[in-house]
């Protein structure tokens, strides 16, 4: 896999939702179109290029639990003959918590939430 050295929209509207930090403060990203993100920051809407936008996403190691028992419900519902439907069901869980799936915290190109 390629090291990405910028995050695009396509890659920033995985994260819908997501904290983030940008040139105006924190907010979060709330829509996202070919080139623009719109970031909601207390309760005022910017549209920033993707360049101005970092999310603040959870490394892995920082699963709770309660998140590793649902990965392992949703792997354990798949039983035999797991369908590439379940593994987008579990990705789109971890996303929705925030989890960086894609190695941007080493990367530099997000913020680590653990650490602010």
């Amino acid at each position: 896999m390629e090291k990405k050295s910028e995050l695009t929209c396509a890659d920033l509207m995985l994260y819908v939702g997501c904290a983030c930090k940008t040139p105006a403060g924190y907010g979060v990203i709330d829509a996202v179109s070919r080139e623009r993100i719109r970031v909601e920051i207390e309760f005022m809407g910017y549209v920033l290029p993707p360049d101005d936008v970092t999310p603040i996403l959870r490394p892995l190691q920082d699963m709770t639990e309660e998140e590793s028992n649902e990965v392992q419900f949703r792997v354990d519902k798949g039983g035999i003959g797991f369908y590439p439907t379940e593994h987008a069901e579990i990705v789109r869980y971890l996303l929705s918590r925030q989890f960086d799936l894609f190695g941007w915290i080493p990367a530099g190109l997000a913020i680590d939430k653990t650490k602010l």
